[in-house]
């Protein structure tokens, strides 16, 4: 493929989002795998950068480094990323990431920060801030501001119901204010038995269309868990594998098919201490 049909596709992408092709903004899109508002079935604790109903899963202290080379097949979509979140007290979670993509034509930056604080003794609350900005060469930059909340509330020892919206104050690009991205996940998480586990979302994009997500992880042996779910839109199925190595590093990786786009990869190591 051409550059200039590759460069095409990113303007689409970034830019006219129709309905089929509709997402964040690259850079954060990296974190997007484990989409869901409880996050049982959650396998990288870098998920509440995109989540933050998700970030009381931090039990300790976490680095992750995350790439997701040839997005859709495209080189110059090839974001990468770092996350570092630290639980302060047994209450309060912080973290924050930082992530980019792009070449000389064309590159987007983002970064975030993050806090959960645990509010009586069965509810969680979760905000992250972001900033994202474009540069596209012989055009003026373009920037914009993300606000995300999400709550988790436990419903029994075994189940859990969440919430999280995704770009609060409908923001977005200048160049692209017809196209606001705003995305909203009502589910329960449950715990089937104490190596099973599942989620089930509702996932509805701002003005464009709603669908369901049901996600399922197994850990297999101590060191390796599997996760299996399927978006009934956009139809978008994912599997994914983490393996957890010696001196508390963990290794994911994530396989995401897209009905329209196809397929892109995404590889995390983890370092908890």
């Amino acid at each position: 493929m051409s550059i200039f049909f590759k460069i095409i596709i990113i303007f689409l992408i970034i830019f006219f989002r129709p309905p089929a092709i509709i997402s964040q903004n690259y850079s954060y899109s990296i974190n997007d795998f484990d989409q869901s508002a409880c996050g049982k079935t959650s396998l990288s604790e870098n998920s509440s950068s995109n989540f933050p109903s998700q970030s009381k899963k931090i039990v300790t202290s976490a680095i992750a480094f995350t790439i997701s080379p040839y997005t859709f097949g495209i080189r110059e979509i090839s974001p990468a990323g770092l996350f570092v979140g630290h639980r302060i007290s047994q209450n309060i979670v912080i973290g924050g990431n930082l992530s980019g993509m792009g070449n000389e034509l064309f590159s987007e930056f983002s970064g975030s920060v993050l806090a959960s604080v645990s509010v009586g003794e069965y509810f969680s609350l979760g905000i992250k801030t972001g900033f994202s900005r474009i540069t596209i060469q012989n055009f003026s930059d373009y920037n914009r501001f993300n606000l995300s909340i999400g709550g988790i509330v436990e419903l029994a020892d075994w189940a859990e119901a969440g919430i999280n919206i995704d770009n609060l104050t409908r923001s977005s690009y200048s160049i692209a204010e017809d196209n606001t991205y705003q995305r909203i996940l009502i589910g329960i998480g449950v715990e089937g038995t104490e190596d099973f586990f599942v989620d089930v979302d509702a996932v509805i994009f701002y003005k464009l269309f709603a669908g369901f997500k049901a996600s399922f992880r197994y850990d297999f042996l101590e060191i390796l868990s599997a996760r299996v779910a399927y978006l009934t839109a956009p139809r978008t199925v994912e599997a994914g594998i983490r393996v957890d190595l010696p001196e508390s590093v963990r290794f994911y990786t994530n396989l995401n098919y897209h009905y329209l786009l196809g397929f892109r990869q995404n590889f995390e190591l983890i370092y908890l201490f």
